[in-house]
């Protein structure tokens, strides 16, 4: 089986519930170095800084910024209703 595809379902089987999918996610942002945003807090972003932010302990928004001009915007979503992700 495919590492990635091997990385996936060990995700899956550890995040047993929407908060648990959430921690998960951000331990492998955190990895990636992508820090942490408070929303109630102004924001001091950089050219090629990656940032996450969560929600209720149950949602994630991470997004990086370009370190040149931006050429398009990309955006992708998914609905963690365990156990079955849509």
């Amino acid at each position: 089986m495919d590492s990635k595809i091997q990385e996936f379902v060990r995700f899956l089987d550890q995040s047993h519930s929407n908060y648990h999918a959430t921690a998960n996610l951000v331990q492998l942002l955190q990895a990636a170095g992508y820090l942490c945003l408070q929303d109630s807090q102004a924001w001091s972003l950089v050219p090629g800084g990656k940032y996450y932010m969560t929600r209720g302990g149950s949602s994630v928004i991470a997004f990086r910024i370009p370190e040149g001009a931006a050429k398009g915007f990309l955006m992708s979503a998914s609905h963690t209703d365990r156990p079955g992700f849509k």
